[in-house]
């Protein structure tokens, strides 16, 4: 089974997150029927644009380089790196906010 992004929802990857003016557009012009994979493009993009100054960084051996760049999301591949990334970006006044989630099949 493929860890990725969204195999049921392609619409997801395929536009990656947006604002809602962008996304009512995409439905209105038959460009997004999945109205799941709207909302959730919508609310992915809420966070990222209506929240200047965050810069969300993806760890996961599930979700290629590729993939997270195209949801407007940074990447990195080790914790590591995520953390050194932040720091990078906002210097030493930077807070971070981790999720780890596991799966095992």
């Amino acid at each position: 089974m493929s860890r990725r992004v969204s195999n049921e929802h392609p619409d997801v990857i395929r536009y990656g997150y947006l604002p809602l003016k962008k996304v009512r557009e995409l439905v209105e012009d038959g460009e997004i029927k999945d109205l799941l994979a709207a909302a959730h493009i919508v609310y992915g993009g809420e966070k990222i644009y209506n929240n200047k100054g965050i810069n969300c960084i993806l760890v996961s051996d599930g979700v290629t380089r590729e993939e997270a760049n195209s949801l407007g999301l940074e990447y990195a591949e080790t914790p590591q790196e995520g953390v050194n990334k932040a720091f990078a970006l906002h210097g030493g006044k930077c807070s971070s906010l981790c999720f780890f989630r596991r799966t095992i099949c």
